[in-house]
């Protein structure tokens, strides 16, 4: 399945040079080769077992604030991630049975999986919906097929309209962070784990800093407005502030480290 688009779709956070988080391969969704296939279930998060880190849109930060810290990749495009664990290559919000713990965030990356749109080419800007053929989650059946004969079926076209979307919204995002790089607002820090008798610092991401959002001029803020901005800078702020849900995965207080 082919669709006109001219955003860079399917990269997600790890970009253009490998394949994006979770994902193995991307095969075009085609009733040739896929006309009998089907998930096995719907929300089967195993697949993220072992991740602490998920990517994250800017519409989502109002929602996801809540429930998780919000960082942002120490590298550019300095893409938005929910950190969902404090433990290293373990995500205990994934259930012994591949479901999502009832009651915290399910970020719309993971509802995309194995899903996406990709482009046919590096030269076209006609993207594929694509599946990751390796993600062991699809099997043969009779019913809840991706295609009714050579034709996409409901549930096809729902799937690309959801990944149309995804790609829209990570387009916003971009622009999100490459406005807060051109204002130098995005600076290296560490969340501080604290328990009982000991400590730990999680190091390696990027925040904005209040301080230098609140030296910007006034006509630098007004830039930030229009577009919705500042809500979602404050959003990203509130999840570093306080004791955060995933914080009681380790029995730890979470707070955002102050260098001298």
């Amino acid at each position: 399945m082919t669709d006109d688009a001219s955003s860079d779709a399917g990269q997600g956070a790890e970009g253009a040079a490998r394949l994006p988080l979770f994902y193995k391969s991307f095969a075009p969704l085609d009733p040739n080769r896929h006309g009998k296939l089907r998930l096995k279930r719907k929300g089967d998060y195993g697949f993220a077992r072992q991740s602490s880190i998920v990517p994250l849109l800017c519409i989502e930060f109002g929602l996801a604030q809540k429930h998780y810290p919000i960082i942002f990749t120490r590298n550019a495009p300095h893409l938005p991630m929910a950190l969902v664990s404090y433990q290293q290559n373990k995500n205990p919000l994934v259930q012994a049975d591949g479901g999502w713990t009832p009651g915290r965030y399910l970020p719309a990356y993971l509802r995309r999986y194995p899903f996406a749109l990709v482009p046919t080419s590096r030269e076209s800007n006609r993207l594929a919906l694509c599946i990751d053929e390796q993600s062991g989650l699809f099997e043969e059946g009779a019913e809840g097929l991706f295609f009714d004969g050579d034709q996409p079926s409901e549930k096809t076209q729902e799937l690309l309209a959801f990944c149309r979307e995804f790609d829209r919204q990570l387009t916003l995002t971009q622009a999100f962070t490459a406005r807060l790089a051109e204002l130098d607002l995005l600076e290296e820090t560490r969340i501080r784990m604290r328990h009982a008798e000991s400590s730990m610092d999680l190091q390696g991401f990027m925040a904005v800093s209040e301080k230098r959002l609140n030296a910007l001029s006034d006509e630098q803020l007004l830039t930030l407005r229009p577009n919705g901005y500042l809500p979602v800078i404050y959003a990203h702020l509130m999840s570093l502030a306080g004791e955060q849900s995933v914080a009681s995965q380790s029995k730890g207080v979470a707070q955002l480290a102050q260098d001298a």
